[in-house]
């Protein structure tokens, strides 16, 4: 279902292998509950939008990517297409992300 990211440069490789396809990437932290809480919310999204590439970075162990991203709470969604970013979210608010999908795959929220 997920990948780790570790480097910067990894993500660069699988954005590169993976163009034209939304990327979320979810910022977190073992010791995060609001990171635990939305997991079930996160399994749902991505069984139902099946295109989506799902990876997480833990704050604790990717210091270079987090600053690239420049988070500063967790969690934090980055959505990317083409390398680019297109939306962050941060915090728990499911109905954010849900409008993001929304948007993205043009449904109605």
């Amino acid at each position: 279902m997920s990948q780790v990211l570790s480097s910067i440069n990894n993500l660069n490789h699988f954005s590169n292998q993976n163009s034209n396809k939304l990327i979320l990437i979810k910022f977190t932290a073992d010791w995060c509950r609001p990171c635990t809480l939305i997991k079930p919310f996160i399994k749902e999204k991505l069984e139902k939008y099946t295109d989506t590439l799902y990876l997480e970075v833990s704050v604790d162990e990717n210091a270079e990517i987090v600053e690239h991203f420049s988070v500063k709470a967790m969690p934090t969604f980055v959505f990317l297409e083409n390398a680019k970013v297109l939306k962050t979210i941060v915090g728990s608010a499911t109905n954010d992300l849900d409008a993001f999908f929304a948007e993205y795959y043009k449904e109605d929220a």
